[in-house]
């Protein structure tokens, strides 16, 4: 997958870069943990990928030729990229102590240098030396490029920096402030550096000088020197002048003559002036060599030169409030003018700023003349998203997109020119009681977004509980519903197109049906879908006792399908939910009706102590059967036996859960068939969909694996045969997105991930042609637009190993280690138990244990089922065995007599046993299970005893009372007495894991 376009820009980090000098017209700037170079004359971008948490941080060197951006979060980086080649020129990996990450940061004037500070409590300020060429620098001859040339803590009791920047004249000389107060920082050698020295040093030190911090309503927002070039026969400045912008619209300008202070020494403040520039916020100031520009919140920009004299203000541009401002590079020749080197001419070049509109402007000024003091000329060269994106799908039969945010606004978008198609916007009017009485406009936000299997509906559901009904075309509003009060979170429509279903935040499904009695609606003059409501509403059912996460249509079965899969009568349409509370329930939508309410036929529990995340239907596989003049027939093998109808044959609904396992159920009779680990690529999955193959696409082909779960004196080895493989693009909470390739049979090497967003990710979803994979970020705004290739997923797939294998490099080791070693010998001693130890015969191992055994094997090896996880485990099993029984012509047998081979139970333990170590959380939810007080934690000494003799691995007293010693170093005479005194009359989760089971702390 290679990312297509990104549409919008971060809200949270609006920085955006001016490349454009003589030579090129682009810009830089960030979407998510991306930095896009945009071509604004041939339109095109190019994203440029390294970082995987959010971007905060963009700076260009003076020249334009690189480009510098910093992120925060796990593994940070700082990346220094080539604006002409587009590739990564020096990378810096956890660039400060402790791994935190960068606030912000900042370019010298020659490019050679990089200062940063620490998004941390306490904060950190460094020096990088990067360039690739060495100069005559202090600093050339003793730097080591991969450590900060100078780094300091900054002192807690100081407040958090959040703005740095280099002087322009010297870049020995640095300013950070925060919102009241700025400080001064000189960049001198480190007189106590030792290049010989093995331990990490800088060769540089700081001093600092901080002024008194401001007062009154002024919070500072960033600063800038206003230095003038220095002297050329002193090569100093006698006196450095800063300038800083304010919430209040006010420019503080701030002197400093340079005196070197030492360490931690303070001196009085020493401001010239506060001058009230802007009636609004300021949120930058920028310096040129002889004028100042502000932009801010009132949507304008101004110039001054240095002594704060207007000359020129842009208040026409009505973009919204500017976040950012960047100018281009002035023609060389220009630089050189002597009119501007003197001071008596400004030449302004051209700039871009981003707005809180969502909008990257421009404006191109002639250099060579005077200065324009109006701001015709502005115009955006990029549209985004002014809020969060809240719910997103793609457009039927185009490459476009439907996208809601939180402002209220829903759009069509273009795939092919990141452009905004058509826009919507969900408001009430509310009338004041005022004597004005006027009306204010609240948005209503759409959460979610469903289109109709022709294309010709979409389905909107708000905030407000609002279900509404529009046109694709126009968004025009057809027909709207209120009978949900809460807001609606999900809108599905079956795969016939003639029934809707909502979930809603009170816990409820409803129902929307096609009214056949009503005419649908005939098209206006442009062939556009006029006002209607032939749909009915049909009823809703409170279906879960807590948040409903996912729900999905199953389908009726076909004709075919019955006769195959042998099903006794044939289930219409239904619709299946899964909630927080760990329930599956399926309502029987073509018995439900207006008169009779929904009619719920299934509601089971569904996991213990997990919740479950999402729920897809899975078609049954069409190769499972074929078709013959006398009806539908199992798929046979070339011996002429019919193949099992295995959990990937079969209809099936397929549940996540938050800890990276899928459930396969039969879509028939809920049944586990299978329970296998999901991509762990990030948080666990939380949304799958079926990529749609195109006509130059074909499905991916491999031999079905014998599943090594037998019946006596029926060693079933299936041969080689075709079994087609469906593509899904899946999605995790947060960050990442990838492929997945079925059978769903826990094999890592079946799916890729990739970091599509910085945090979380919305909705994901695939053009109508399965081309395009597409992936919105809530906070950071930014639609992303992903081409699939398969053939290429397909050949790394098929690159990795086959069989068991990938099974076995998931155990600590591998094939090679200590635990796959002891796996073989428990699992030859399993062999030898069940045959009986005593046993005085020859012995003829068969390589197989019975299905009893395989939790006490897996007790052996560190994995402790519970009963749930135990009856998922021989549901699996049992699920094999009949249809492996059904294929070799005999009928089914009881789990008694099924066994299972060592492949077979290296896949059952691997797929089954958790990703994640035992925690405290997992022996607090335990000990609540057994009967603890919810309040206190606390469980009844005698409860837990009696618990443990009468369920799971029962132990009497006594062994429950050895264990105890074995875990604690002691011995055992009488048991009750001796758990009386270790364990008390009650004893907590807490001081059980710590005392009895050794943990250390929160985790294991």
């Amino acid at each position: 997958m290679q990312t297509s376009a990104c549409i919008g820009f971060s809200l949270e980090s609006a920085q955006v870069a001016n490349l454009t000098d003589s030579e090129r017209s682009s810009i830089l700037y960030i979407a998510s943990n991306t930095v896009v170079y945009h071509d604004v004359v041939k339109e095109k971008q190019y994203v440029l990928q390294g970082h995987t948490n959010k971007i905060t941080s963009l700076r260009i060197s003076p020249d334009r030729r690189n480009a510098v951006s910093a992120d925060a979060g796990p593994d940070p980086l700082i990346v220094v990229w080539d604006t002409y080649e587009l590739v990564p020129k020096r990378t810096y990996f956890s660039p400060f102590p402790d791994r935190v990450g960068v606030k912000c940061l900042d370019v010298s004037a020659d490019g050679e240098f990089i200062v940063a500070i620490s998004d941390s409590t306490p904060q950190y300020l460094a020096v990088f030396r990067w360039t690739d060429e060495k100069t005559n620098s202090d600093a050339a001859a003793m730097v080591d490029e991969e450590r900060p040339i100078a780094m300091l803590q900054i002192e807690e009791t100081n407040e958090p920096m959040t703005y740095v920047a280099f002087d322009r004249a010297d870049h020995s000389r640095v300013l950070t402030n925060g919102q009241t107060s700025v400080v001064f920082w000189l960049m001198e050698p480190n007189p106590d550096f030792d290049p010989e020295s093995t331990e990490p040093q800088a060769p540089f030190m700081f001093t600092y000088h901080v002024p008194e911090a401001m007062t009154g309503p002024h919070k500072l927002t960033n600063s800038t020197f206003t230095t003038t070039p220095p002297d050329p026969l002193s090569n100093k400045a006698e006196t450095i002048e800063a300038v800083s912008a304010t919430t209040t619209g006010a420019l503080v300008q701030w002197l400093w003559d340079g005196t070197d202070y030492p360490l931690g020494m303070r001196k009085e403040k020493v401001v010239t002036g506060i001058h009230d520039q802007a009636p609004r916020a300021i949120n930058q100031v920028t310096a040129g060599d002889n004028w100042l520009a502000t932009a801010g919140a009132d949507g304008c920009v101004r110039v001054f030169d240095f002594k704060f004299k207007s000359l020129a203000s842009y208040e026409s541009i009505n973009s919204g409030p500017i976040t950012a401002l960047s100018f281009a590079k002035l023609d060389t020749e220009l630089e050189d003018d002597e009119a501007v080197l003197d001071g008596t001419a400004i030449r302004l070049p051209g700039f871009i700023g981003s707005t809180t509109h969502g909008e990257i402007i421009e404006l191109k000024l002639d250099e060579s003349s005077d200065l324009p003091l109006d701001g015709s000329g502005v115009h955006g060269i990029i549209k985004g998203f002014s809020a969060p994106i809240t719910c997103m799908t793609a457009r039927e039969n185009t490459y476009e997109a439907y996208v809601g945010s939180q402002d209220g606004r829903f759009r069509i978008v273009s795939l092919n020119d990141r452009s905004f198609v058509r826009e919507h916007r969900f408001q009430e009017t509310v009338t004041g009681t005022d004597i004005v009485k006027q009306q204010v406009h609240i948005p209503i936000t759409p959460l979610c977004v469903a289109t109709h299997p022709t294309g010709e509906l979409i389905a909107v559901g708000l905030q407000n509980g609002t279900l509404s009904l529009m046109n694709p075309t126009t968004l025009a509003e057809l027909s709207t519903y209120t009978h949900s009060t809460p807001a609606i979170t999900k809108a599905v429509f079956s795969p016939c197109g003639r029934v809707l279903a909502t979930i809603d935040d009170s816990r409820c499904v409803s129902l929307y049906r096609e009214d056949p009695t009503k005419k649908k609606p005939a098209l206006d003059a442009d062939g556009h879908m006029m006002n209607t409501n032939h749909w009915q509403f049909v009823g809703k059912c409170r279906a879960h006792t807590s948040a409903i996460v996912d729900m999905a249509f199953i389908p009726p079965p076909t004709d075919d399908e019955v006769t195959a899969f042998g099903y006794t009568e044939k289930p219409g349409l239904r619709l299946a939910s899964i909630g927080l509370d760990r329930h599956l329930s399926v309502i029987e939508v073509e018995r439900s009706s207006v008169t009779s309410g929904l009619l719920l036929s299934t509601h089971m529990i569904i996991e213990d102590g997990v919740a479950p995340a999402f729920i897809q239907y899975l078609p049954a596989n069409p190769r499972a059967f074929h078709s013959t003049p006398d009806g539908p027939q199992l798929a046979m093998t070339s011996e002429g036996r019919p193949i099992p109808v295995c959990s990937d044959n079969r209809p099936a609904l397929i549940i996540g859960t938050r800890d990276h396992k899928l459930r396969l159920r039969d879509a028939q009779t809920y049944e586990i068939m299978r329970t296998a680990i999901g991509p762990t690529f990030g948080l666990s999955m939380d949304g799958l969909l079926p990529i749609p193959l195109g006509e130059d696409q074909t499905p991916a082909m491999e031999s079905i694996q014998h599943s090594g779960i037998t019946m006596p004196d029926l060693a079933l080895t299936l041969p080689a045969s075709a079994h087609e493989g469906q593509y899904y693009l899946y999605k995790t909470p947060e960050k990442v997105i990838g492929l997945v390739r079925s059978p769903f049979d826990g094999d890592p090497n079946r799916a890729i991930g990739m970091i599509a967003h910085c945090g979380e990710i919305t909705d994901i979803a695939l053009t109508f042609d399965g081309q395009y994979a597409l992936a919105c970020g809530r906070n950071d705004g930014v639609l992303t637009a992903w081409s699939v290739d398969l053939a290429d997923f397909n050949n790394t797939v098929d690159a990795t190993p086959k069989g068991i294998e990938p099974f076995i490099d998931l155990i600590d080791g591998g094939r090679e280690g200590t635990f796959f070693n002891d796996l073989q010998d428990y699992f030859v001693y399993a062999q030898l138990r069940h045959q009986g130890e005593d046993y005085s015969l020859a012995r003829n191992p068969t390589g197989r244990i019975p299905v009893s055994t395989v939790p006490d094997l897996e007790r052996a090896l560190g994995f402790y089922p519970s009963e749930f996880d135990i009856k998922a485990l021989e549901a699996e099993i049992a699920s094999h065995t009949t249809r492996a029984a059904l294929a070799a012509g005999r009928p089914p047998v009881t789990l008694a007599m099924a066994e299972v081979d060592l492949n077979a139970f290296i896949r059952l333990f691997v797929n089954h046993r958790p990703l994640a170590p035992l925690d405290m959380s997992d022996i607090a939810s335990a000990f609540e299970k057994l009967g603890a007080e919810r309040l206190t934690g606390l469980l009844d000494r005698g409860l837990l005893a009696d618990k443990i003799a009468e369920t799971g691995d029962k132990m009497t007293e006594l062994e429950f009372a050895r264990c105890v010693a074995a875990l604690v170093g002691d011995s055992v005479g009488d048991a009750e007495a001796y758990l009386d005194s270790v364990l008390g009359g009650q004893v907590a989760a807490t001081d059980f894991a710590a005392r009895i089971l050794g943990f250390d702390g929160p985790s294991k």
